[in-house]
């Protein structure tokens, strides 16, 4: 779809309108393409490629149930996801509740419960829905303008734009109901829909053409945009820079997500951060401060210094949140799900790729399921103090 959408564009606009536009404001393309890098995730890509040969990641940490309903899910998903994009973010909730007594994303829960609930049920779901206008990473939608704008504009491109426009937005519409369709519900689907919003974008140029909105109202529109930005990177709910308590009132990371409905957290739920994470963590110094949030341990740099650098290791998690924290001190780690981990690997053998070394229980402890004596525990997590289980294991001929 991107690739699409930029030829769309050179096709409209032709390759002399975008240079110009660009020479017009050479001062402002170092910045402009700085925010681009950073934002776009490019070199997300690239490092997941280059450690995982995946340009997204590994496949089993983005775990997706499908919507077993057919049409009737698919129906029920379609009114949950424009229930959930009315996201007019926390600030406005709290203004209403102070001036008015009532929240609006209260009120659109309760639209939900009264009148789509008793009708479409549970179908094509997998986790309760619940509106949550957090500024949470993993299920923050895309503001009011996403809803207002966005949405409305794509709909208004596939009837009335001429005909490449109307292509590629009919294909954005398409992509929608596919997400809709396949996926059953959950709230951190949410990540299903970047593409479809980053791409629908420019429809807003037919839906907002200069004749509807004045210079000073674009203006305003910008205004209240890099506000939006600026409100997402700041107070980003599990890394924020800064912290209000008015903002987080409520807030638990232990969160129904799509991942959780196929794993349970063996961990007990870590502590929404009380500080900001740039204090938390040493003006980032201490890189691992959100494990050890996580864990209530230092597992990660302890088990760090026990693995020499680049040995082969097997990490083995139940949860895929849970390995999060040691890819950052494991790059090297072929990650596996505790049902893929092959247990004869720990009778100090290779098998079948030859990889032999390490083994890394993340988030849970299978001792003493497995013999020791052919695996030198090194590390093994405290129930006293720890969140969650926890081993290190050597294995290989030394350990026979």
């Amino acid at each position: 779809m991107i690739p699409l959408s930029a030829v769309l564009l050179f096709r409209r606009h032709g390759f002399i309108t975008w240079w110009n536009l660009l020479v017009s404001r050479l001062r402002l393309l170092p910045a402009a393409l700085a925010a681009l890098l950073l934002f776009s995730q490019l070199w997300l890509a690239v490092l997941n490629h280059a450690r995982q040969g995946q340009w997204f990641g590994s496949t089993e940490f983005g775990p997706f149930l499908l919507n077993a309903d057919g049409i009737q899910g698919a129906l029920a998903n379609l009114i949950r996801y424009v229930f959930s994009s009315a996201h007019f973010t926390r600030p406005f909730d709290v203004i209403c509740s102070w001036a008015f007594g009532f929240t609006v994303s209260g009120t659109l829960q309760r639209l939900y419960e009264f009148l789509v609930a008793p009708v479409l049920g549970n179908f094509g779901a997998a986790a309760p829905f619940a509106i949550h206008w957090l500024p949470d990473e993993r299920i923050a939608w895309f503001g009011p303008f996403g809803f207002l704008l966005v949405l409305p504009a794509v709909v208004y491109a596939a009837i009335r734009a001429p005909r490449r426009l109307k292509a590629i937005a009919v294909g954005l519409a398409g992509y929608f109901f596919l997400v809709v369709l396949v996926a059953a519900w959950c709230p951190d689907n949410v990540r299903f829909f970047t593409l479809f919003f980053v791409c629908s974008g420019f429809t807003l140029a037919l839906f907002l053409p200069p004749w509807y909105i004045s210079p000073a109202g674009r203006r305003r529109l910008q205004e209240i945009a890099v506000l939006l930005l600026l409100y997402a990177s700041a107070f980003n709910l599990l890394k924020p820079a800064v912290t209000l308590p008015v903002l987080i009132a409520g807030a638990s990371e232990n969160l129904t997500l799509c991942g959780d409905a196929t794993a349970r957290p063996a961990c007990t739920p870590a502590a929404v951060p009380g500080e900001s994470a740039w204090i938390a963590s040493d003006w980032g110094r201490n890189r691992l401060e959100p494990a050890t949030r996580l864990f209530k341990d230092g597992r990660v740099a302890e088990m760090a210094a026990l693995v020499p650098t680049n040995a082969p290791l097997r990490l083995v998690y139940r949860h895929p949140a849970m390995a999060y924290p040691y890819l950052m001190a494991f790059p090297q780690a072929v990650a596996l799900t505790a049902a893929a981990f092959d247990d004869a690997y720990l009778q100090g053998g290779s098998d079948e790729d030859g990889i032999s070394g390490y083994v890394l229980f993340a988030d849970h402890d299978p001792m003493p399921a497995y013999p020791t004596a052919t695996a030198e525990v090194l590390w093994r997590a405290d129930p006293r103090r720890s969140s969650c289980g926890g081993v290190l294991l050597r294995v290989g001929k030394s350990n026979r």
